[in-house]
């Protein structure tokens, strides 16, 4: 399963895995992963694969 490694400023903060082909990251509590940051959109970044990559 792939792992995303979040990193703040150069430091390792936690990873999380993605279990699904679409990953959804924001400020919205719709989001897969939800950062509390207001420099972040409510729907800022989506990780999706296709054709398995």
């Amino acid at each position: 399963m792939p792992i995303l490694q979040v990193f703040q400023r150069g430091h390792f903060c936690f990873k999380v895995e993605l279990p699904r082909a679409r990953f959804l990251i924001g400020r919205s509590s719709e989001c897969d992963l939800c950062l509390p940051d207001a420099e972040i959109s409510r729907k800022h970044a989506e990780i999706f694969f296709e054709n398995n990559y």
